[in-house]
């Protein structure tokens, strides 16, 4: 069942990621021509690339993501929650790498598998049987991005929004108002 059945923000993210005449205002232009830069920059490690993003995502979203740990000790590298109640619902779940190989996994299989394992903890039981709870999820690794939307109903249903696109400069402006 594709994904953008369950929520139309999916599917409105879609129709605006393809949409090549969508308005991109001045300051969202300059903030993806400063992503863009920070991303073509070589890292000796992961930890010096999450850091230069993690403060790029802040400025873009106004907002300070953090990182959140799971009980199994494992953690994504970035996320944004709405407090519900006494809940927390992840609507935004970043994972960063270095490079596209390295480690066993790409980033948007390990953010899915950290999307699945935030929702399968015991404290999270109850919320699973009363909303889908729609996140959407950024893979990045080196000058790559891929966007994904996740839902859970029965188990969770992750699928790719974009193909990995490459964040690099080039001249032309619909790439770049792509990525935007």
């Amino acid at each position: 069942m594709p994904l953008i059945l369950y929520n139309s923000a999916f599917f409105q993210f879609k129709i605006d990621f393809n949409n090549e005449k969508l308005f991109m205002d001045k300051e969202h232009n300059q903030w993806t021509l400063e992503c863009i830069s920070t991303i073509a920059n070589f890292y000796s490690n992961k930890i010096h690339r999450q850091k230069e993003l993690h403060e790029l995502i802040c400025k873009l979203l106004s907002k300070d993501v953090k990182v959140l740990s799971l009980n199994d000790k494992s953690s994504n590298n970035r996320t944004l929650e709405l407090n519900f109640h006494s809940y927390s619902i992840l609507y935004l779940l970043i994972k960063i790498k270095n490079e596209i190989r390295t480690g066993k996994y790409d980033p948007t299989t390990q953010a899915a598998t950290s999307y699945a394992k935030f929702y399968t903890q015991e404290k999270n039981q109850k919320l699973l049987k009363e909303c889908n709870l729609s996140c959407f999820i950024i893979g990045l690794a080196g000058f790559w991005i891929c966007i994904l939307g996740a839902i859970y109903i029965e188990k969770p249903l992750v699928e790719p929004l974009t193909s990995f696109e490459p964040l690099i400069f080039t001249n032309d402006q619909i790439h770049l108002n792509k990525i935007a």
